[in-house]
């Protein structure tokens, strides 16, 4: 697999919208074919937070959002990370304080929630959920009031928009009004510019590259991932 620098190849105006709506604090949904880049492009900008977006805003990435416990954990460790502590208080107006990371396995949903909850006031946060395919209904109460208390970065090869017959379950009408980031195939020019930059780069030579670039692009319609997998 090459660097995800590479696959970013002529994504200069994902990148700038992307950028600009974090830091003007906006949340925003990517969305696009698997392969095209959207986890690319969330992990050049959480590399290099400091140079595309500044200290004012604390990024926070889950890449495994497979479940709504998955995103749950993911969250909470890397506030206890930062907060060095976790705090919730229980039904009962009990106060609960966490230290250790295996703590917070043992806490069910609704703890973990509160657990997180408690954290997003302390600081300007960007919540980033890549891979963020199967919203079930608890996971899109819990993106509710995420959206509406923090930046929300998604990323899904589901749209999210009102007309597509194609994704699954039934949003927040917030969700749905969220900015989108469509991210595609490349075309052959661009295609052909990110096969030439993986070419200089491989210690294999080819006796026509040209031929061999239109047979790649034949078999991957341009999709960045495969493109540099093959």
């Amino acid at each position: 697999m090459q660097s995800s620098s590479i696959n970013l190849i002529a994504r200069e105006g994902q990148l700038k919208t992307l950028t600009e709506q974090i830091r003007c604090r906006k949340s925003i949904h990517i969305h696009g074919p698997g392969g095209c880049g959207k986890t690319a492009l969330l992990l050049l900008v959480s590399s290099k937070w400091k140079y595309y977006i500044d200290r004012s805003i604390t990024p926070v990435y889950c890449n495994d959002s497979r479940s709504l416990r998955d995103v749950l954990l993911a969250l909470s460790l890397q506030f206890l990370s930062q907060f060095k502590k976790l705090e919730l208080t229980d039904r009962f107006h009990r106060r609960h304080e966490f230290l250790h990371p295996y703590q917070l396995k043992s806490l069910n949903l609704d703890e973990l929630k509160k657990a997180i909850y408690n954290c997003l006031p302390k600081r300007n946060f960007c919540i980033i959920l890549d891979h963020l395919e199967n919203v079930t209904p608890k996971v899109n109460s819990f993106l509710r009031v995420l959206y509406e208390k923090t930046v929300l970065i998604t990323a899904s090869r589901q749209s999210w928009e009102i007309r597509d017959m194609n994704s699954s379950g039934r949003l927040e009408y917030c969700l749905y009004l969220a900015p989108k980031l469509r991210m595609e195939n490349l075309p052959p020019k661009d295609a052909f510019l990110l096969m030439q930059n993986i070419f200089h780069k491989s210690p294999l030579k080819v006796h026509n590259p040209r031929e061999l670039f239109a047979r790649v692009y034949h078999i991957t319609r341009g999709n960045p991932g495969m493109i540099t997998d093959i």
